[in-house]
Order: C-alpha cells, then structure tokens, then sequence
C-alpha cells in the first residue's frame, strides 16, 4: 500500500532547528552558528594534536535526550492545559497559553549521529553491493520525514547516478579495507604502531592506487598516493587536514604531485564526491567517522562474493606485520 508523509528537505529542517536553539539561547541563529563554529574548530585542533577523532555524541546519547525531552515537552503541555482549564477559565480567556505554539517550541532534537550512520550505511550497500548509487546527496536531496517516530530518510532526485562494474566494486571493496588495516598502525593514531609495518601499508595501498585502481600521477609518489587514499577512502578530520581545509589540502597534494591521467578509474570522481558530501554533512553535524572502519563490513560481504577473494586480502594484510 502507497503510503504518502509530511516531510522536508533535510536542510531547511536542520535550518529550523538552529533557529529554534538560537531563540531559546537569547541569540541570532548567526550568532549561535558562529560560537558552534568556534568552539568546534578549537576542539579539532587538540583532537588533532592527539591524532583523535572529535568528541561527538552518540546514537544512543542522541536517543536518550531526545526521550528526556519529549517528556519535558508532554510536561509543558499538560501543566498548560491545566492553567488553561483553571485560571484561563476562571480569567475567561484572558490568561491562557498557546498550546500549538509551545509544541512547536518545544526542542526535539534531530538525531545527527543516527541520520549520518544511516547516509553512510544506505551509500555502502548503494556503491559495495548495488553497484549503482546517486552521487549527488547533498541535504537538498534528502528528506527529512519527522511526522513517524522515530523520523525517517527519504532519497530522491536520482538524477546523477553511477554504475560500478563487479570487478570495480571488488577493487574499491579492497581499498576500503587496505586503508582501515592501515590506519589502525599510523602514527597519527598510534604513536607505538610498529613503523615497519607501517611502511609495508604504505606500500601495498599504492601500489593498489597506481595498479589496481589506475590512478596515474606525474611523479606517482607513493607517499601522496597514501595520504590521499587515507583522506577519500578513509578520515577527513582534523588529525589528517588541519590546518588545511579539505580545498586546501586537495590543491596541496594536487601542487606535490598533479594528475596526469583518471580515464581508467574516472568512476572514484563520483563515488569520492559522495562520500565527502554525505562526510561534510556529518561534519556540520559534528558526527565524524572513519569512512573505511564503517564500510569495511560491506566491503567484506562484496569480496565475499568471489570465492578466497577477501582471504587474500586479509592475509595481504596480516603480510605486513610479518618480520
């Protein structure tokens, strides 16, 4: 049966509710916007200086605040309704309160870690399994649809979407999981990690870049190779970009080492567009994520499509720990 919700595009209610935080703050939206914006940059760079991803609220954080006030809200509504039917009453009408409008004050949050989890959960199977995704998710493309609990996602304008081949699904799969396997032994998150192994990571990712995927650079320098693999593939946070922005950290490998060719691999245009749109809104959101640490579980189930496929990945992996 067709069912048919009351929804809005996911940035004008993100919109709204900035706005509804920033009144019960005493503040302009832009004010509000600006100290967020401040406060977030000054815990990127100590989350930077510890290789750290932000601190940032949980799902179940989200869900917990999100039940307290609701009942907070129920609250208000009621002690309302009853000065309404007592003193409203007894004052005729000249004292009562505006039941619609204190619902629609009331702060229910969004929950931003649930929503980003679920972006980056539909894109995997989209992109790892489907072999066919919209490349163009920016929050206009989605909606929000708060009138079910919990409120759900709608995906539309399919307008822009890209076709993976099975074997350009596999070489991505493997990337993905070269690149969680290595960032859990770099430095940047594990000054004890073994840097032999390290350096075999290194290694073995550009190879997968330059061979495997096609990437063709002037100098195909490996080192640039991984850095950008960690970045696409991998995290876009602060310990790997400050003090750079995502523009200019890409213009800066671009300036060490430009490339020279992508006819073979143009595909990874799109699909790492996608993936640092729906990233950038995580972001925003102040939801950060390990893009190949959430995807290596598809990963695994699409190379586990073709029979010993993932088994010579994980044992390609479990190489560089070897002495």
């Amino acid at each position: 049966m067709e069912e048919i919700f009351p929804c809005v595009p996911l940035h004008h209610a993100l919109d709204a509710q900035a706005a509804l935080v920033a009144r019960q703050r005493g503040v302009t939206k832009e004010e509000f916007l600006a100290a967020e914006k401040a406060r977030v940059e000054a815990e990127s760079r100590e989350a930077a200086s510890r290789g750290r991803l932000v601190r940032q609220l949980s799902h179940n954080t989200y869900e917990r605040y999100i039940a307290l006030q609701r009942v907070r809200a129920a609250c208000w509504r009621g002690a309302a309704r009853l000065y309404n039917w007592t003193i409203g009453v007894l004052t005729l009408g000249a004292s009562r309160y505006d039941l619609a409008a204190l619902s629609a004050e009331a702060l229910i949050p969004i929950n931003a870690a649930s929503l980003v989890d679920e972006l980056l959960s539909v894109t995997a199977h989209q992109v790892l399994i489907d072999g066919c995704f919209n490349a163009d998710p920016h929050p206009g493309n989605i909606l929000y649809v708060d009138s079910v609990h919990p409120p759900k996602l709608g995906l539309i304008d399919y307008g822009q979407v890209k076709r993976l081949t099975d074997q350009q699904r596999y070489d991505v799969a493997k990337a993905y999981l070269l690149v969680e396997a290595a960032l859990r032994i770099d430095p940047k998150t594990d000054p004890q990690a073994d840097p032999a192994a390290h350096a075999r990571a290194k290694a073995a990712i550009a190879r997968h870049q330059f061979e495997t995927l096609g990437v063709k650079t002037e100098k195909l320098d490996p080192g640039v190779a991984y850095e950008q693999a960690c970045v696409y593939f991998g995290r876009m946070d602060a310990a790997w970009l400050y003090p750079l922005n995502v523009i200019q950290w890409s213009d800066s490998v671009e300036a060490r080492d430009p490339l020279k060719d992508i006819s073979a691999c143009e595909y990874l245009v799109m699909l790492n567009m996608t993936t640092m749109m729906i990233r950038g809104l995580g972001e925003m959101l102040q939801q950060y994520r390990n893009l190949a640490a959430v995807w290596a579980p598809t990963a695994r189930r699409a190379l586990s499509e073709q029979p010993g496929l993932l088994e010579t990945v994980e044992a390609e992996i479990r190489s560089w720990h070897e002495p």
